[in-house]
């Protein structure tokens, strides 16, 4: 891979990036897919906070096999896709 190719990838990942911080700012309600005991899951949740690293989210209104949890912290790593919706 050349210098013009990487350059590209580096714009289009930081447009990527820059789009979910501006979605997740303007959706209260966004659904989330992750993976829980092995079991894909999906939910609506709202998006609270994110670490600068994107390692953790902290969402509100998380709907789960035992109940809502008002608050939790989920780990990037188990999340496959994040939707929002449209306003």
């Amino acid at each position: 891979m050349d210098n013009s190719e990487t350059e590209n990838l580096d714009l289009k990942y930081r447009k990527n990036f820059l789009y979910f911080l501006e979605k997740s700012k303007q959706n209260k309600s966004t659904t989330i897919c992750f993976i829980q005991n092995a079991k894909n899951m999906t939910t609506d949740v709202n998006i609270e906070a994110y670490e600068p690293s994107l390692k953790h989210l902290a969402v509100s209104n998380l709907q789960t096999p035992i109940g809502l949890q008002k608050q939790a912290i989920l780990r990037s790593n188990d999340i496959e896709c994040i939707k929002f919706s449209k306003q």
